[in-house]
């Protein structure tokens, strides 16, 4: 088991997720938790105090709400998952520099519906403001809420065979950049988890053959739940405008996909936008000549 360091970080306290070798989804340090209807998953992180005071920090699950494209913790109402999960301690008390591992259980009963869900784990340290629901028909003041730290977190409840990778290798496109011209791998998640990819790219020339080129590599890229989505691929100058065999390799969790293009490269800026401008050039500079040829031979001539 593995302690993968995350991103999340807030000024009095730091949470480290918890990678194991369980599941294909727990080898990330995502905090996506699954488990089949009427059984029990689980996974844990670390909680840091890097404060030089005791703390308590209450845990939960929350919505988020979008007000104005403005995206906050939606205060007024819980997440569909929230019944159904439990903390190994909640609040968690730490002391000064103390370090805690967290474990989150989700566990429905039997015959439960599959769904999922895309919450928050919502983290508050003592002293944060929370608003309060004010009895019907009476005003009430919202204060700010302060130090809190949501941590987007995927909740499934189903087949564990549902949530297993599935992608696809789709195609290849190429362009050229301000920064040197670039291979766009293609790749297609069929899965409902996010899609966690590295591999390369190999050239041979599909006429004469000859030695292989590459691999030009690329790495930790993500592709959304069921989407498509691009890697850019830095090229040499050896990978010319002409036909070739590319061999692509794409790998995720230990499942690896293969697929073999046969394609005429072209680096060409070429768009739909450039042709329509080049064509209205075109016929403005016809038009014009012909307008400048009529009023050259309507001119009388000179005695």
């Amino acid at each position: 088991m593995v302690a993968t360091v995350s991103p999340t970080q807030a000024t009095d306290f730091g949470l480290r997720i918890v990678t194991d070798d369980r599941h294909d989804w727990t080898k990330f340090p995502s905090l996506n938790i699954i488990a089949e209807p009427g059984a029990q998953d689980y996974r844990e992180f670390i909680l840091t105090n890097g404060t030089n005071k005791s703390q308590s920090l209450q845990l939960g699950i929350a919505n988020s709400k979008n007000i104005d494209g403005v995206v906050s913790i939606d205060d007024e109402t819980e997440a569909f998952a929230a019944p159904f999960i439990t903390f190994s301690e909640n609040p968690v008390v730490m002391a000064p520099g103390a370090v805690k591992t967290i474990r989150i259980t989700l566990r429905t009963p039997e015959g439960f519906t599959p769904f999922t869900e895309s919450p928050y784990l919502l983290i508050t340290p003592p002293g944060s403001k929370v608003p309060k629901k004010a009895p019907a028909g009476k005003l009430t003041a919202v204060l700010p809420v302060v130090n809190r730290v949501a941590y987007p977190i995927f909740i499934g409840v189903g087949d564990y065979s549902d949530f297993e990778i599935n992608f696809d290798i789709d195609k290849i496109d190429f362009e050229s950049t301000s920064d040197g011209n670039v291979a766009k791998l293609w790749i297609k998640n069929n899965g409902v988890l996010d899609l966690q990819v590295t591999g390369s790219i190999k050239f041979q020339d599909a006429v004469f053959e000859g030695p292989v080129l590459g691999p030009f590599t690329f790495k930790n890229s993500v592709v959304s739940p069921d989407s498509s989505a691009f890697v850019l691929i830095p090229l040499p100058e050896e990978i010319t405008e002409t036909e070739w065999r590319i061999f692509a390799e794409v790998r995720s969790n230990g499942v690896i996909k293969t697929k073999i293009f046969v394609e005429k490269v072209s680096f060409s800026s070429f768009s739909f936008f450039n042709l329509f401008i080049f064509i209205l050039i075109f016929f403005v500079s016809i038009s014009t000549l012909i307008w400048s040829i009529r009023q050259f031979r309507r001119r009388p001539a000179t005695e």
